[in-house]
């Protein structure tokens, strides 16, 4: 594990090291790294980043999938480049496209019957399974400034209002992995 300002620390030294200003994209293939907190912190060495709000897989990105597109187009900018790390996350996975690296997926802790009971499962159902609750979110870090501002705002202006209302709505909120 790593603590964010030891992060910010490496990515300071980086930065001092090579000369680089920012850069360009800064992935975070790890759970519950798409916050606030952690995109105030990055603002600073990159322009954007993807990251996950949720706890992830056990599978992870599906490397191959936008590293090819890499390899393909090398001139294609961040913006996109992190867009197609969230299109290809779970459907584009070797893990879930390619039929022995899921029987070997589902396989895993096969003592209790495997991930999801069997290893009979089709692509598309293994998809349908596992992105029922994955998050994978692109952020472009040069305006998370004035998200943060907007947020703070936010936070300030509900202090002045029905915490009772406040509570009720919160209820009714998408919750995550407690």
């Amino acid at each position: 594990s790593i603590y964010l300002n030891e992060l910010d620390e490496a990515l300071a030294q980086i930065q001092e090291n090579t000369g680089i200003e920012k850069f360009d994209l800064i992935g975070m293939d790890a759970c519950l790294m798409s916050q606030m907190e952690v995109y105030m912190m990055l603002q600073p060495y990159a322009h954007t980043a993807v990251a996950s709000e949720e706890t992830e897989p056990g599978l992870g990105w599906a490397y191959s999938a936008f590293l090819s597109l890499l390899v393909y187009d090398p001139s294609i900018d961040a913006t996109q480049l992190a867009a197609n790390i969230v299109e290809t996350y779970i459907d584009q996975d070797e893990r879930v496209t390619d039929d022995q690296a899921r029987a070997d997926f589902l396989n895993q802790n096969s003592s209790t019957g495997g991930f999801f009971g069997t290893t009979r499962i089709s692509a598309a159902q293994l998809a349908s399974q596992l992105e029922q609750n994955i998050t994978l979110t692109a952020v472009n870090l040069d305006n998370i400034i004035q998200v943060n501002t907007a947020l703070n705002d936010f936070a300030y202006a509900m202090q002045s209002v029905s915490q009772q209302a406040v509570a009720s709505a919160r209820s009714y909120t998408q919750s995550y992995t407690s």
